[in-house]
């Protein structure tokens, strides 16, 4: 018995593979061994082993609510059996049960009048059919945005878009959504200095409408002398400032390469994303020093935690639903926040 295998009966073996700390169980959304991403989030926690628990210096139950369910498992002193007790004030009431008790005591902790919302059907759509494998296959990225939206408009936000970018507003499973997409095929979609200020401008939008943030990324990074002059330093500090400020729910896939600021202003690893998702050809890059370029692929970054699920293209309308849905409602609060209750 061990607590990988208890993951695995809990939220499943793909989960358990690439370490993703938001998780279903049952159809219930929990998060695994992350408390802060569970007090964020505000879904129920589950601790495994050594997993760090909430943190005291917060103040009452680490940050969580009162009613968040938080509950812990480690391998019991008794052989095939799991030690699992309900976290909270008090002396923990402990209890050796095996294998398929466990998991059938925390779905009860974890179902006390929590909302429930099921797992959309991953449902195949022809993303594979036109987006390669090959890093370097180039592929239509209007074509790939009228996969993931709902069918009907999806409407520009620009009247002239700068080549490198698409800015749409549409629906997503019903939600609506601000998606920003970079397009490989123009010097492998790095930002110059006016797609720069226009993203500032969306972002900046997207947050006085209360709108969810779904960014695509494939990026090379910032163009050559993009902010070179003082216009484009100018762009290029509002643009991190906006996105580091935004308090939009945002949602990021990261289609192929990641590199670079660009990749911090589109919202992917390292910036201030909610959700973090990766197809398998992506590739994140990173310099060092003396420019020394350090990648990593895509089961690599799932495996460490830089992100926060790894999918098959086809299931990225699916899972992009999904996670819309466990962040309906929430919505940070920063200096760009316009308001309370704005949200999906």
């Amino acid at each position: 018995m061990s607590l990988d295998g208890l993951r695995a009966a809990l939220v499943g073996p793909e989960s358990t593979r690439f370490r993703a700390p938001l998780c279903r169980m049952d159809g219930l959304a929990v998060t695994i061994g992350d408390a802060g991403l569970a007090r964020r989030r505000g879904t129920p926690l589950v601790l495994l082993g050594a997993d760090p628990g909430p943190d005291p210096s917060l103040g009452g139950a680490g940050g969580l609510s009162a009613d968040q369910p938080v509950v812990r498992a480690d391998v019991g002193a008794q052989p095939d059996t799991f030690d699992v007790w309900a976290c909270g004030d008090g002396e923990p009431d402990m209890r050796a049960l095996d294998e398929p008790e466990t998991v059938r005591w925390i779905s009860e902790v974890m179902n006390a009048d929590v909302p429930r919302a099921p797992r959309p059907a991953l449902v195949s759509s022809p993303i594979t059919e036109f987006v390669p494998f090959d890093l370097d296959g180039p592929y239509d990225v209007d074509a790939l945005l009228a996969t993931i939206v709902d069918d009907g408009p999806s409407t520009p936000f620009f009247a002239h878009e700068t080549p490198e970018m698409r800015w749409r507003l549409a629906r997503l499973g019903g939600h609506g959504v601000a998606i920003a997409a970079s397009d490989p095929t123009i010097d492998q979609g790095r930002l110059s200095a006016t797609a720069l200020a226009a993203h500032e401008r969306f972002v900046r939008y997207a947050e006085a409408r209360g709108l969810p943030i779904v960014s695509l990324v494939d990026s090379a990074g910032i163009a050559v002398g993009a902010a070179d002059d003082l216009e484009g330093f100018t762009a290029l500090s509002a643009a991190l400032g906006t996105v580091y400020r935004a308090s939009s729910v945002w949602v990021s896939v990261l289609v192929g390469r990641v590199e670079g600021l660009a990749a911090q202003i589109l919202g992917a690893v390292g910036s201030r994303s909610d959700h973090v998702l990766a197809w398998p050809r992506a590739n994140l890059s990173s310099v060092g020093g003396g420019d020394r370029r350090s990648r990593t692929g895509a089961f690599t970054a799932a495996s460490s935690g830089e992100l926060l699920e790894l999918i098959e293209p086809d299931q990225t309308r699916a899972v992009l639903v999904e996670h819309l849905e466990l962040a309906r409602g929430q919505r940070r609060y920063g200096p760009l926040a316009t308001g309370s209750g704005a949200g999906l």
